[in-house]
């Protein structure tokens, strides 16, 4: 949790002057044959909400994916109808 603490500390230091984000890697770990419920990057995700982190400024391994691949497609299709 320290790394989440630094994290949040700088949030709440910046966020006054500038947007902020945060990346919170992570994946679900498997022990024994036995998966996670939930990835790493999802529970950092709660505890930086918990900690009063916009939910919004929060990405978190799954989702950034997502975007990354929304944009790829965006940035192909505008290649595409030019």
């Amino acid at each position: 949790m320290k790394r989440l603490d630094m994290a949040i500390n700088l949030y709440h230091e910046y966020k006054q002057n500038e947007p902020v984000n945060i990346y919170v890697p992570g994946s679900v770990h498997k022990h024994n044959g036995i998966s996670d419920k939930i990835s790493l990057s999802e529970a950092g995700k709660m505890y930086l909400i918990n900690k009063n982190v916009t939910k919004e400024d929060i990405f978190f391994a799954e989702e950034i994916n997502i975007k990354v691949m929304m944009v790829y497609i965006i940035l192909v299709t505008n290649v595409l109808l030019q």
